[in-house]
């Protein structure tokens, strides 16, 4: 019978205390995507770690690949930075790269704007008109 080859477990990324943002989502974790932690534990042998939140509420084990370490100036630090104004503001938005409004600020918006319908069908008449005479 041949031996078995044992898998060699990786080297882990992250260290103790480290701060890591969860990207990825999986089954049977509690934490929140794009939300950032302190890793608290680590299993070399499964490549998993487990992190808590600012709280010190620790969360189940993830997997490394689902995390991401946090290095220099990040929305921890820069939203100490701002004003409420402008919090306020950015909470308007989902995601922190490509920042898109939330679907219930855009229904919002468009429900505040008047004579939507005839203003749409005025401008398509415009360009329309435009587009003919040239």
């Amino acid at each position: 019978m041949k031996p078995r080859k044992r898998k060699v477990p990786k080297s882990c990324p992250f260290q103790l205390g480290s701060r890591v943002r969860i990207y990825s989502l999986f089954d049977h974790h509690d934490y929140q995507q794009g939300r950032t932690y302190f890793v608290a534990d680590i299993d070399d042998d499964d490549c998993t770690l487990c992190a808590q939140d600012e709280l010190g509420k620790v969360g189940c084990w993830i997997r490394w690949v689902d995390c991401v370490i946090i290095n220099g100036i990040g929305w921890d630090w820069l939203k100490d930075q701002l004003s409420p104004e402008a919090r306020d503001l950015l909470s308007a938005f989902d995601g922190l790269d490509l920042l898109q409004l939330r679907d219930d600020v855009s229904v919002a918006l468009v429900a505040e704007i008047r004579s939507l319908k005839e203003g749409i069908l005025s401008q398509t008449t415009k360009t329309k008109a435009n587009t003919t005479q040239s």
